[in-house]
């Protein structure tokens, strides 16, 4: 907050010779010395504490984890490739100036990696990365997203939806702890009569969504389709043509969709959206013995917020 001597901005206060700390008329401040720190979306190692500071609000997300490659086939069913879990959220909680030591480290988490399509090799999802402070003998973690398995041939009944991200308190009580959402399994194109991909998990609690799994064949060849993407608290999921919209700085976001199968070059999946959605699975290419199926796509960075105030909640 400013003070002003006409237009020119005080800058210190002084009673005599100390300097003051803040300014106030009545119970009313006027004035601080205090110049407010905010670090968001950064990666910050032993920055020293701001001083004359009461202490800092803090509020974190994982990174979504991406999601797994699709796989290529001739004329067998095969199994669509998992959508990528959805990052772990630590709501806003005051941490005082007590608990703090004279440095604090801090870490944005940052995607997951979409899982590549390599012909009857696809690569799993990357895992999402975690959204950490540590300070004194605090480490709080806001757990990224697991990426999701890839597609796999007629052996493979279904392939594995990444977990969501898991969170953490050491040395800190009175913290919430929110899970991220699981993402979608892929399933084999021939079971039931025809299976699709699972849809992304969806989570109303602020946490990431997961992405849904994309489309395996039948062994005649028919493509299944891909699940949608899960819904966070604020955000819709999208299907795999769209990536979702982002959500508002520390919400969690949606899942991106699972890719559907079918013959010819297949697209990818969508990715997963601000912050800390999974990517949706990619998808099979059936009727072709070379070439690659449809590439699973990145989970989005997760969110990090440390903001120092020199007032008390």
């Amino acid at each position: 907050m400013a003070l002003y001597v006409g237009t020119t901005a005080i800058q210190n206060v002084y009673l005599g010779s100390t300097q003051a700390k803040a300014v106030y008329l009545g119970a009313a401040k006027v004035w601080s010395a205090f110049n407010p720190a905010i670090f968001e979306n950064v990666t910050v190692v032993d920055e020293p504490t701001p001083e004359g500071t009461a202490g800092a609000w803090f509020e974190a997300l994982g990174a979504g984890g991406g999601g797994g490659g699709g796989y290529r086939v001739n004329s067998a069913a095969s199994c669509g490739a998992a959508g990528g879990g959805g990052g772990g959220k630590i709501p806003r909680i005051w941490i005082p100036i007590s608990s703090f030591g004279p440095t604090f480290s801090l870490t944005r988490g940052l995607s997951g990696v979409s899982g590549a399509a390599n012909g009857t090799t696809p690569n799993p999802g990357g895992d999402g990365g975690d959204s950490i402070l540590v300070t004194g003998s605090i480490t709080l973690t806001a757990g990224g997203g697991k990426g999701g398995a890839p597609g796999g041939g007629q052996l493979t009944n279904s392939s594995a939806g990444g977990a969501g991200g898991v969170c953490t308190a050491v040395g800190l009580s009175g913290v919430t702890l929110l899970p991220g959402a699981q993402g979608g399994n892929g399933r084999l194109g021939s079971l039931g009569g025809g299976t699709n991909g699972d849809p992304g998990g969806s989570t109303s609690s602020g946490a990431g969504a997961g992405g849904g799994a994309g489309g395996g064949t039948s062994g005649s060849g028919s493509g299944r389709q891909g699940g949608i993407g899960g819904t966070s608290a604020t955000v819709t999921g999208s299907d795999y043509t769209v990536t979702p919209p982002d959500a508002a700085p520390g919400e969690g976001g949606a899942g991106g969709g699972g890719a559907p199968a079918g013959s010819g070059a297949r697209p990818n999946a969508a990715p997963g959206g601000l912050y800390g959605g999974g990517g949706g699975g990619g998808s099979t290419r059936s009727g072709v013995t070379s070439g690659n199926g449809g590439h699973g796509t990145y989970g989005n960075h997760g969110y990090v917020l440390l903001e120092f105030s020199d007032e008390e909640p």
